[in-house]
């Protein structure tokens, strides 16, 4: 979701840092109960900071954000008939603020996915394409015989001819 239908990556880093604990090198993208209990001594501590930082995050998204074209893409998918699921690490209310704001709200989601859950539930719905700003994936979902189409920033055009 992050880095594929929304450029979130600034807006969630400055609402980390002003929440108070800026996301370690390396762990964005990670579910942050695996990195932040380390830091604050709590997952109840960690919870807290994260409902701050989603308190923060829709005016660090109206500054840093944007809409990108895989989101006028699952429009026209989802519009068409076509299924379309979200699968992310986001927590549930940053995930509800960014397809709030890319008018997705009905497609399916998937929430705190490791890598490994992506993979099952790619398997279990039986998707044809797949698409995400990270290829540490690739290998897996074209094992299944699905379409892993790497997000870095292509036009709409270019992704329609991809999928």
């Amino acid at each position: 979701m992050d880095g594929v239908l929304m450029d979130t990556r600034r807006a969630v880093e400055e609402a980390y840092r002003a929440a108070g604990v800026p996301i370690p090198e390396g762990m964005y993208g990670i579910p942050y109960r695996e990195w932040m209990p380390a830091i604050v001594g709590s997952v109840e501590e960690s919870d807290r900071i994260v409902e701050t930082k989603n308190l923060l995050l829709p005016e660090m998204l109206d500054r840093y954000g944007s809409v990108l074209p895989p989101t006028r893409v699952a429009r026209e998918l989802l519009d068409s008939g076509a299924v379309a699921v979200v699968l992310t690490a986001a927590s549930p209310a940053a995930t509800h603020i960014v397809l709030e704001r890319t008018g997705l709200e009905e497609i399916p989601v998937v929430l705190r996915c490791t890598p490994q859950r992506k993979l099952e539930m790619v398997r279990w719905w039986s998707v044809s394409s797949y698409i995400d700003d990270l290829d540490h994936l690739k290998e897996d979902v074209e094992s299944m015989g699905v379409k892993f189409i790497h997000y870095v920033g292509q036009t709409e055009e270019v992704l329609w001819r991809q999928l």
